[in-house]
């Protein structure tokens, strides 16, 4: 996925097993304004160049990744950012990904966050074009809204449900728990998700993962 958190990322692929080929140029403006109180204003704009070598993006494998992604072409589509923090409760994203050669809508992400003492809660309407390459035949929008809260200073729960508008239905929740210290991270999620082409169907996921600061960590699902 390419949008305005990995712009300026050196190796743009999601995770540690792959890095990309080639050499690439990434340009863009950015702009921050803070006020009292720890609010501010940040908007960017800006776009990848492919200059040499492979482009690795454009590269089909088993699972087609990289295709549809907005960078598997010598010069990329543009992704944009606009960001609102009042105070340091409330903060408001606003992101974009445009078609480089007519500005077409590829992605929209519109997301409110609430942060107080023990919880925290969001809310994102995400509006996504067709991308073939990955089985997404026609133009997906939803809702996603999530929400934690601490029990304590080690222990805290989560939870989350996403709708799919098109389908007039939920897609997905989400509930699971989490450990954290000074030296040990422990998660565990329950997912489960709903498929309505033809007879309603549902699959369950179980994910675990645990790690050891400055050693790493493992995880299975």
């Amino acid at each position: 996925m390419f949008d305005d958190t990995n712009l300026f990322r050196i190796y743009k692929f999601s995770g540690w097993d792959r890095v990309e080929g080639g050499g690439r140029a990434n340009a863009g403006l950015q702009y921050t304004a803070q006020f009292n109180r720890g609010g501010y204003v940040n908007a960017m704009f800006g776009q990848s160049y492919q200059l040499f070598g492979v482009n690795s993006f454009a590269a089909g494998d088993i699972t087609n990744t990289g295709l549809g992604s907005g960078l598997d072409k010598p010069k990329s589509d543009y992704v944009a950012r606009a960001q609102f923090q009042p105070n340091q409760i409330y903060t408001f994203t606003s992101r974009f990904r445009f078609e480089e050669s007519d500005f077409t809508l590829q992605r929209m992400e519109v997301e409110a966050r609430a942060s107080f003492d023990r919880w925290n809660a969001s809310i994102l309407y995400g509006d996504y074009a067709a991308q073939p390459q990955l089985g997404f035949l026609t133009r997906r929008d939803g809702i996603l809204t999530s929400g934690a809260y601490k029990i304590n200073e080690n222990w805290v729960v989560n939870g989350g449900i996403r709708y799919d508008i098109e389908a007039g239905k939920l897609s997905q929740t989400r509930l699971g728990f989490g450990y954290i210290d000074d030296c040990f991270i422990m998660s565990f999620q329950y997912y489960t998700d709903f498929t309505y082409s033809g007879n309603v169907t549902t699959s369950q996921t179980y994910m675990f993962q645990i790690s050891l600061r400055t050693i790493g960590g493992t995880g299975f699902q």
